[in-house]
């Protein structure tokens, strides 16, 4: 291999002075030395030995990594809430009931001796929606992972399988709201085969904040869930979604009813929750947080606020399913990895969830971080007398 000169000039330290009477660093080369360096001929002394520069050209310089960073990805929230699940025939839509009670009136009139009660009935509302059939795959040929340096096939698997979760979280998310964040209207109906009218659809209660969503916001939804006897998920608990300025909304509140203060006295001002990176609960709420809620939106819920449909058979399950492609062609070159799903969401009970709208954007400290007016809560809107009064809308 040719010998290339070096082009960098010595440092004090490596000057063919130090030690003093060191011949063979004073000036010249040794004859015909050539040796491998990592770096260019500008990091080696022009006095020193040769370098083989194509050492540094083939091998040093094209040099790369052999792992990948993983994507960021977001937190996905709405499957893992969902607890009314009814089973679905292939080919046909689900009709979901929600049960009532004999009503109450009368109930309290003593009995007439010689004379037989009127029997009385109960009744109840459905809703239908449909599941559809969902999926996505990734092909490679083998040559592709014959010549690469990184083993593609694991990075493939893992992109479809966080492919596939993602896409159920967007599917239960569009069911239950639209793009920007309102909840959509429930369609109930008083019988089967009857179509769900004007009168009989109902759209979500809200809470509206001034600017910060605060804790006495929430106070409000919980009164609300609570009085009309909304099951709490796991441990008893409401659960708030909401994106990551809320939940810094949440902890910037800084008054004496407020959560920091309240956080603070009950856990210890340096070890508490907020100052370990976490928010936890409050007033009977879980605070979960994901970037997948929209701008301004977070969203108190109890259960059955969310239904879902899927199949059981023919490979289909209650989650995607992962699929390995056969390979098919003549020469066998193309290989495929994919995800299937048969899946449906809808709104269920409009009576589990609120919807809350604040100010998007970052809660200041001091007095430009306090609401200025309280929060408005605005009912569940329905106009069918009967319905209201399964709902208890006043």
């Amino acid at each position: 291999m040719a010998g290339t000169p070096g082009s960098g000039t010595a440092g004090a330290n490596q000057n063919g002075t130090s030690p003093v009477n060191n011949a063979t660093a004073e000036g010249a080369r040794t004859p015909g030395e050539v040796i491998f360096t990592g770096q260019d001929a500008a990091k080696s002394a022009a006095a020193g030995p040769n370098i083989d520069q194509s050492f540094v050209d083939n091998f040093v310089h094209p040099a790369f990594d052999l792992a990948v960073k993983e994507p960021l990805r977001d937190r996905l929230i709405w499957d893992q809430f969902v607890t009314w699940k009814p089973s679905g025939k292939l080919g046909s839509s689900i009709t979901a009931f929600l049960g009532d009670d004999i009503d109450e009136t009368g109930a309290d009139v003593p009995l007439i001796e010689n004379l037989d009660v009127d029997s009385v009935t109960f009744g109840s509302w459905n809703m239908s929606f449909n599941g559809d059939e969902y999926g996505r795959a990734v092909s490679r040929t083998r040559l592709a992972n014959a010549k690469t340096a990184i083993n593609i096939d694991p990075q493939i698997v893992d992109r479809v399988a966080w492919d596939a979760a993602r896409a159920v979280d967007k599917i239960a998310q569009k069911a239950l709201m639209t793009p920007a964040g309102v909840l959509n209207p429930v369609k109930y109906s008083p019988k089967l085969g009857t179509a769900a009218t004007a009168a009989t659809t109902a759209q979500g209660a809200t809470v509206t904040v001034a600017k910060f969503l605060d804790t006495t916001s929430l106070q409000i939804g919980v009164a609300v869930l609570e009085g009309r006897n909304v099951l709490p998920f796991r441990n008893g608990d409401y659960i708030l979604l909401c994106n990551p300025q809320g939940a810094q909304h949440l902890k910037n509140e800084r008054d004496t009813g407020g959560f920091r203060y309240v956080t603070a006295r009950n856990e210890g001002a340096a070890g508490n929750s907020i100052y370990n990176g976490t928010i936890g609960k409050t007033e009977g709420v879980e605070i979960v947080v994901s970037n997948r809620v929209p701008a301004g939106k977070a969203y108190l819920m109890g259960k059955d606020a969310l239904a879902k449909t899927f199949l059981g058979s023919e490979g289909y399950g209650e989650n995607p399913s992962m699929v390995v492609a056969p390979v098919i062609d003549k020469l066998r070159r193309f290989l495929s990895w994919g995800w299937l799903h048969f899946v449906g969401y809808a709104p269920y009970d409009v009576r589990s969830i609120i919807e809350y709208t604040y100010t998007p954007g970052f809660r200041p400290a001091g007095a430009n971080g306090l609401n200025a007016t309280d929060a408005v809560f605005k009912d569940i809107v329905v106009t069918d007398t009967a319905l209201k009064k399964y709902l208890r809308v006043a």
